[in-house]
């Protein structure tokens, strides 16, 4: 699309090039204000032509907030402005480039950064790390395949703007067991480590704030069923490096009406020749459940009620062998014998033999040692549903090298829906299988073949330990694995969710190095059996539950307290690790009140304020904030005790 030209900016400047035979740039505007470069090329005076250095894509100019995970403490960042001008094709000759920036798209625009691209770059690609969250940054870049950035084949890019934001945030509310569950998620991107969570009743006033959140879950207890409530959230973040909060975009305000909640997990599955058992989670606010069912294999067949029940599960009886079903859960809140509140689920079953086993699932459960001492091996247990009629099942497993899918166990009972399986490797050959299918039989006639599940996967090393080590470390430790080369260890921020590789070792202790305070850390080691083809489970697959740690302050010790001259006492104390400052207290007795009298970064302190011939009784506390700007404090140090008497 071509740009219209506002003004006699660029006649006047292509009268000069005319006149001195030479391509120049000029900054024109479009008709929106847009600004761009204008670039032309003149005959030079020996009769050559002097062409741009490249061409920029203005269309796909890219401007964003740069966020990284800090994987000391397990909080994400925000590092700067990473900016991307491309070029519409990769360079043919070296550049030089320099990047300019203003606080205003007609303001002083001043030489951020600059260097130089070899042949073939296609863009300039940069991150502009001296940047404050909240302001506006215009940014634009001039690139040239000349000596300077006079050369006429010098050429400058569309000017683009972009405000330094901790990004937006949205949320979902759902009726959960305890009250309403509020889950917050990025609406885009976000750094945001602070929610300030505000409630009404009105969805357009009276707005109160009722939690301060460092995590994106939050359950709200203090509802009454029936009611409406309204929530919005104030996302902030906190930059460690500044230590200052940034208060970013509110949310819009979403209400939800305390109800019944989302009915849970709802299956349904044959337990026997004529019967299915249907189970589901306890749905939030309902008192009673209802049960339907209808034959789904015959035209205009109705639902039928099985039953009501207050629990969460329910047998249908006297169903038909060979027939489909479809069976209804009627959800409800009765009150006063009155039906004030319904959903529903369904569910279809086939009754009889399906010829395929479905819902088989695979837990990691171990590793162990061969007799031989060199053969791993890695125990998976197989779960599925029954296949009724059948005769039993065919463990069928694909060799890891040769492909080939063979049977490695045959189960005789049509009954038993479960087996270890076995999967043993070398460290010369690797291990033997990677997937397994669970097929069911009848007679001599081989079943389908359902979903594979992986047999390759082990899971965290059992009972690890984490104690503190010191101000600075935590130790975790934990029971040899027979066979085990080395060991993983990885860390959960609970705050976050994110999980952090911390390094390997082969010995079964690791010190932690990297944390932060008022801070939940859940560990896990796998253990490297040195085997090819085994892996540890993925990091989203890793356990709720796991061993938890949270490192506290230290609290220091005053190693000395003196009156160094009149009216002054000086203390000194040790130096704690992950301190931000140090509160120091005094008091007239031992067991008196202590006020806060001075905070300091350093580990010394003068009290300018002693009188003559008075005691006074010193303690120091250390005070540290994390990277969520959470402040916490340690317990009291010793107590130093001096005597005023210097003149």
């Amino acid at each position: 699309m071509k740009k219209k030209i506002v003004g006699t900016c660029l006649c006047i400047a292509l009268a000069s090039l005319m006149g001195f035979g030479r391509t120049e740039k000029v900054l024109a505007a479009d008709e929106k204000g847009d600004t761009y470069s204008a670039q032309q090329t003149a005959e030079l005076a020996d009769g050559e032509d002097a062409y741009p250095a490249v061409t920029f894509d203005s269309e796909h100019i890219s401007i964003h907030a740069e966020v990284l995970q800090n994987t000391v403490s397990g909080y994400i960042f925000m590092n700067g402005v990473s900016l991307y001008f491309p070029f519409t094709e990769r360079s043919t000759s070296d550049l030089r480039y320099e990047i300019y920036r203003s606080t205003s798209a007609k303001g002083k625009y001043t030489v951020i950064d600059s260097g130089t691209y070899l042949a073939g770059t296609g863009a300039v690609a940069k991150t502009d790390y001296k940047v404050e969250i909240g302001k506006t940054y215009y940014y634009k870049v001039k690139v040239s395949a000349g000596n300077d950035m006079s050369d006429p084949s010098a050429v400058v890019s569309k000017v683009k703007g972009y405000k330094y934001t901790s990004g937006t945030v949205d949320f979902e509310l759902e009726r959960g067991s305890k009250g309403v569950d509020i889950t917050i998620c990025n609406g885009g991107w976000g750094a945001n480590n602070r929610f300030d969570v505000y409630r009404s009743t009105s969805a357009n006033k009276g707005f109160k704030r009722i939690k301060t959140l460092y995590r994106r879950t939050y359950t709200d207890t203090n509802v009454k069923t029936g009611r409406i409530y309204y929530y919005k959230i104030v996302p902030r973040y906190y930059d460690h490096v500044r230590g200052k909060f940034y208060t970013g975009v509110t949310t819009k305000a979403q209400g939800i009406r305390i109800g019944m909640g989302n009915p849970g997990t709802y299956r349904a599955v044959q337990n026997s020749h004529t019967s299915v058992k249907l189970t589901w989670g306890r749905v939030p606010g309902a008192n009673m459940y209802e049960v339907w069912y209808r034959r789904t294999d015959v035209s205009g067949d109705y639902y039928v009620k099985a039953g009501v029940t207050k629990s969460t599960a329910f047998v249908v009886k006297g169903l038909t062998t060979g027939g489909s079903y479809r069976f209804k859960l009627r959800t409800q809140m009765v009150s006063k014998g009155r039906v004030i509140g319904e959903n529903s689920q369904i569910a279809d079953v086939r009754m009889g033999y399906t010829a395929e086993a479905a819902n088989l699932t695979a837990t990691p459960v171990g590793t162990t040692l061969g007799r031989d001492k060199k053969t791993r091996v890695v125990h998976t247990d197989l779960r599925w549903d029954i296949v009724w009629g059948s005769s039993g099942y065919k463990i069928m497993a694909a060799n890891r090298t040769t492909g080939a899918i063979v049977n490695v166990a045959t189960i005789t009972s049509g009954r038993k829906n479960y087996y270890r399986f076995r999967n043993p490797g070398t460290v010369t050959g690797g291990l033997k299988y990677d997937y397994v299918w669970v097929v069911p039989y009848r007679g001599k006639a081989l079943g389908k073949y359902g979903s594979e599940v992986p047999v390759y996967k082990i899971p965290p090393v059992k009972d690890v330990k984490v104690t503190r080590k010191s101000d600075a470390e935590a130790r975790i430790a934990w029971k040899a694995v027979p066979g085990a080369t080395s060991y993983y260890v990885y860390r959960r921020n609970e705050q976050t969710g994110m999980v952090t590789w911390l390094g390997d070792t082969s010995v079964t202790r690791f010190d932690d190095q990297y944390m932060t305070t008022r801070t939940i850390y859940t560990y896990f080691v796998f253990a490297d059996m040195g085997v090819d083809g085994i892996e540890g489970i993925k990091s989203f697959e890793f356990p709720a539950k796991g061993t938890q740690y949270e490192h506290k302050i230290g609290a220091t010790r005053i190693t000395g307290a003196s009156n160094t001259a009149a009216g002054k006492i000086t203390l000194k104390w040790k130096y704690v690790s992950k301190s931000k400052c140090y509160l120091v207290y005094r008091a007239t007795s031992r067991k008196g009140r202590y006020t806060r009298i001075g905070t300091t970064i350093k580990n010394t302190f003068v009290d300018k304020k002693a009188a003559r011939g008075k005691t006074y009784y010193y303690k120091v506390v250390t005070y540290a904030v994390n990277d969520a700007g959470v402040a916490s404090k340690s317990a009291c140090s010793n107590t130093a005790a001096v005597k005023s008497v210097k003149k």
